[in-house]
């Protein structure tokens, strides 16, 4: 399954995206809101990480899982790499369906998370019948919190996941009302 927006492509991972998302993954910029934190961005564990990951999302794009594993993101013009979006299941709070993003700092500020989010969203509600979509975000991490706020998510207060602490937020389907 590939989704389009206006700029972006959001298609399943491959392994020739291993390099780039090992890049992504060794950016402790990035790393540091990140589950393992910004020792998960060490060169040899990001590039191991980076393997099994694009490995594991793209099977469960082909073994029939759709929708339950990011997409790589990259920009339609050219095809560069941006990062990953998309969803997944987390057992965590009860069990849902996280939407998430990871952007490279160097295409950060430029709407992708957002955009690349939304589709995610969309397509979630549309094609899985979703009725409702959560967001795990560090409470200093300002650039996502920037995604939820547009993306119209509504908080839901703190938690902790693996140990880090994090802001809950919660995305209805069209037509639905939080309970």
């Amino acid at each position: 399954m590939i989704l389009h927006t206006a700029r972006l492509r959001l298609r399943p991972f491959r392994a020739a995206d291993v390099a780039a998302l090992a890049d992504l993954r060794a950016d402790p910029a990035t790393m540091r809101f990140m589950a393992g934190g910004e020792a998960a961005a060490a060169p040899e564990r990001a590039s191991a990480e980076a393997g099994s990951l694009a490995s594991l999302w793209g099977r469960a794009w082909e073994e029939g899982h759709p929708g339950y594993a990011p997409w790589a993101v990259e920009r339609r013009g050219d095809g560069c790499f941006l990062g990953a979006a998309g969803l997944r299941w987390l057992p965590f709070e009860g069990g849902t369906t996280e939407v998430m993003w990871m952007i490279h700092r160097h295409h950060r500020r430029q709407g992708y998370a957002t955009e690349a989010a939304e589709a995610a969203c969309r397509w979630g509600f549309a094609t899985l019948g979703l009725a409702q979509l959560d967001a795990f975000v560090m409470p200093r991490n300002e650039a996502s919190l920037g995604v939820v706020r547009r993306l119209g998510m509504a908080p839901l207060g703190e938690t902790t996941i693996l140990d880090m602490p994090m802001l809950r937020f919660r995305l209805l389907a069209p037509g639905k009302v939080l309970a």
